[in-house]
């Protein structure tokens, strides 16, 4: 019989390779998932909070989506990069909507909301809240 103090290494190294790592996605795997099942617009809110109709920035002025830092503990983030015409649309309507809120929607469900500090340009951060449900 082998000493019990022989197998502790053995067995503290199988319980390293079993952690619960592979149940919690890295940033980049979350960043990619919202991208491929998140149709991204932008809409805007008066000052009531009442939400525009159409958007300023559609699924199509998205060109890229990549995982960003987030500001609050068990959020997820994601940096949204869009088109030139994205960016066109972006800067015109956020230009005289500073003070206003951006609502920001994945299909048909609200993301989250941020006050419009100064006009947007090519890219802006999307904060996702935990328990989101992507």
């Amino acid at each position: 019989m082998k000493p019990i103090f022989r197998l502790l290494p053995l067995f503290t190294l199988l319980l390293a390779g079993c952690g619960s790592d592979a149940a919690v996605d890295s940033a980049d795997q979350q960043a990619a998932r919202f991208a491929a099942t998140c149709s991204l617009s932008v809409r805007l809110a008066d000052a009531q909070g009442v939400v525009a109709a159409s958007p300023i920035i559609e699924p199509t002025h998205v060109a890229k989506i990549e995982a960003a830092t987030a500001i609050a503990p068990g959020d997820h983030a994601v940096m949204v990069k869009l088109t030139p015409l994205g960016e066109r649309r972006m800067q015109m309507h956020t230009r005289d909507a500073v003070g206003q809120s951006a609502v920001i929607f994945c299909g048909e469900k609200e993301v989250t909301r941020a006050r419009i500090m100064e006009p947007l340009g090519s890219s802006f951060q999307v904060n996702v809240p935990e328990g989101f449900g992507l």
